[in-house]
């Protein structure tokens, strides 16, 4: 039980870490751009962060195939640079993953400030009432 009560500590320290980013990430697109000004602007800039994410997996996938191309022919040499490129594109995918939790949660709290009353609905549900 130690093991999993560390495990879960560690956890919540890696979540409180990624809020943390995610939160200056807010700030940085509050500062730069304001509030939203309709759903369909909010909806538009998250669909923006996802398609960025989407890029940086898609570019992972290939990478992976380069190793795993380099695995089947014990081409150890031809692996070397890909996996490098597989660390970075990771980073870049954490980034890219941060960008669209910040603006998921940004969103969420516009369409919450603009209609309070599925605010409550949605609390409400989620809350089993």
């Amino acid at each position: 039980m130690l093991e999993i009560a560390k495990r879960e500590k560690k956890h919540t320290l890696t979540f409180n870490r990624l809020d943390e980013l995610i939160q200056a990430e807010i700030q940085k697109a509050d500062d730069k751009h304001g509030d939203f000004q309709s759903c369909h602007e909010g909806i538009s800039v998250l669909l923006k962060e996802i398609e960025g994410a989407d890029a940086v997996l898609k570019s992972i996938k290939k990478h992976y195939d380069e190793v795993w191309k380099g695995v089947k022919t014990n081409d150890f040499s031809a692996q070397l640079p890909e996996i490098a490129r597989l660390y970075l594109m990771g980073l870049y995918l954490a980034k890219e993953a941060i960008h669209v939790t910040a603006m998921s949660e940004k969103y969420f709290n516009h369409v919450v400030k603009n209609n309070p009353q599925v605010a409550m609905k949605g609390q409400q549900d989620m809350l089993g009432k």
